[in-house]
C-alpha cells in the first residue's frame, strides 16, 4: 500500500469516528406495528451502538431519564438488558426519541436514538460501470468493491473500492486507477444517515506524500450525492456541479465519480495528461 493511500484511509477513518456519539437514527420505511403495548412508527435497518446503553422494556419519559422516572413510569421503563459500544442491532420501529431493537432475530426493547448510528452496507454484488464527459474528455469508469477497513467503532465501517478510469479526447488519452472509500457510519456523527465518499488520485498532487482527494456526501434519506470539497481545494473548477439523485449505493458511487470528474479544474487534467502521477 502506498503512503498516500494509507493516509487516505486514516483520514477517512477519522472522519467516520469523530463525533459519532451525537449520531441520531432517522432512516426507515416499514409498516407501523405494536411492541409491548407501544405503537411504533416506521423505522428499520442495521445500527451500531456508539456507547454502552441499557435496553428498556418501554420508552422512558425522555432519553435522559434512562429508566429513572417516577411512579408508574418507573416499572414501565425498567432495564431488560444492555448493549455494548460497537455491538450491532436491528431496528424495527420507533417511538418518539426511542428505537425498538432486536438482536439475532429476538426483540429486546427500547434504546434512545442518540445511542445508535445507522449503518450502510457499502458492498457491491458486481462492478459499477458508466461514462461521463469531463475536462474536455470522454471518460469511462469501472468501480469494484475491494473489501472493508476496520475502524475504532467496529469492523466493516469503511468500504473500499477501486475506480478504473479511462478518458480520451483528440490526441490525448488519460488512464488511471483511483482508490475510493465510503464511510458505512454517518459522517462525523451527523443527525441523518449522510455518508462520506472519497475519490483519491495517487501521485497527482502538489504534495508527493498526499493524494489529490475529492470529497462528496451521500445523503441516503434524500437519495442524493453532492460535492463537498477537494484537497487541494483550488484544483476544483469554478463551477460546482449540481447534486445527483441516486437510488442505492451503486448509484451513489457512480454519481460520486461523475460529479468528481466534472468538478475538477484544469490542473488535475493537465497533471494526469503529462503523466505526473
Amino acid at each position: 500500500m502506498t503512503v498516500a493511500r494509507a493516509q487516505s484511509r486514516v483520514r477517512a477513518a477519522g472522519a467516520v469516528a469523530v463525533g459519532l456519539a451525537f449520531a441520531l437514527a432517522s432512516w426507515g420505511a416499514t409498516a407501523a406495528e405494536r411492541f409491548k403495548g407501544v405503537t411504533l412508527l416506521p423505522a428499520s435497518g442495521d445500527y451500531l451502538a456508539v456507547r454502552d446503553t441499557p435496553v428498556l422494556e418501554a420508552p422512558a419519559a425522555s432519553p435522559e431519564s434512562k429508566g429513572k422516572t417516577k411512579g408508574a413510569d418507573k416499572a414501565a421503563s425498567a432495564a431488560v438488558g444492555d448493549i455494548k459500544k460497537g455491538e450491532s442491532v436491528e431496528v424495527f420501529g420507533k417511538s418518539g426519541a426511542w428505537l425498538a431493537v432486536r438482536k439475532d432475530g429476538k426483540p429486546l426493547g427500547f434504546v434512545p436514538v442518540d445511542a445508535l448510528a445507522p449503518l450502510l452496507d457499502g458492498a457491491l454484488d458486481r462492478p459499477v460501470t458508466g461514462s461521463v464527459a469531463a475536462g474536455g474528455y470522454a471518460c469511462r469508469y469501472t468501480i469494484r468493491f475491494e473489501g472493508r477497513t476496520e475502524v475504532e467503532m467496529g469492523p466493516g465501517r469503511i468500504a473500499d473500492y477501486d475506480a478504473a478510469i479511462a478518458c480520451e479526447k483528440t490526441f490525448s488519452r488519460v488512464n488511471f486507477d483511483s482508490p475510493m472509500f465510503m464511510s458505512e457510519i454517518p459522517h462525523q456523527g451527523g443527525v441523518k444517515p449522510v455518508y462520506q465518499i472519497t475519490l483519491d488520485v495517487v501521485g497527482a498532487s502538489p504534495d508527493p506524500d498526499q493524494a489529490f482527494s475529492t470529497i462528496l456526501f451521500y445523503d441516503r434519506d434524500k437519495g442524493e450525492v453532492a460535492l463537498e470539497t477537494a484537497f487541494p481545494p483550488d484544483w476544483l473548477g469554478k463551477k460546482k456541479p449540481a447534486p445527483k439523485r441516486v437510488a442505492d449505493v451503486a448509484g451513489a458511487l457512480a454519481a460520486a465519480v461523475e460529479i468528481a470528474l466534472a468538478a475538477w479544474g484544469p490542473k488535475p487534467w493537465e497533471t494526469l495528461a503529462k503523466g505526473g502521477r
